[in-house]
């Protein structure tokens, strides 16, 4: 029984020291699997125009609710202003990297889709 109760404990503090990463390990797996299937369903030619046009709206939906939420801007720890940057970063990363006919070529398919 003692033993059981010392590995309970130990359970215990690992998941408690874990708790800060949780939000943030989520929502990088959860945006890791989107930009897998982005990757997927996508062609080869449009994967750069692609990942920029999510990376920034995903970034605006993250400053909306670092907005919302009034998230502390300056913090030590990770902040929604943070995810925010990040996901713009990358966005502007991919858009650097993209061809502009490859831009044009993405939307000529959103606009014959609809």
């Amino acid at each position: 029984m003692v033993r059981w109760r010392s590995l309970r404990a130990t359970y215990g503090d690992v998941v408690l020291s874990l708790r800060p990463y949780g939000w943030p390990a989520a929502l990088t797996a959860s945006t890791g699997a989107a930009f897998l299937l982005l990757m997927t369903f996508v062609p080869a030619p449009l994967v750069l125009p692609a990942l920029a046009t999510v990376s920034i709206c995903v970034s605006g939906m993250a400053a909306f609710v670092a907005w919302w939420t009034a998230a502390e801007r300056s913090s030590t720890a990770l902040t929604p202003w943070d995810i925010s940057g990040a996901f713009a970063l990358i966005g502007c990363a991919a858009a650097i990297l993209g061809k502009p006919e490859n831009v044009a070529q993405l939307f000529d398919r959103l606009i014959m889709a609809q």
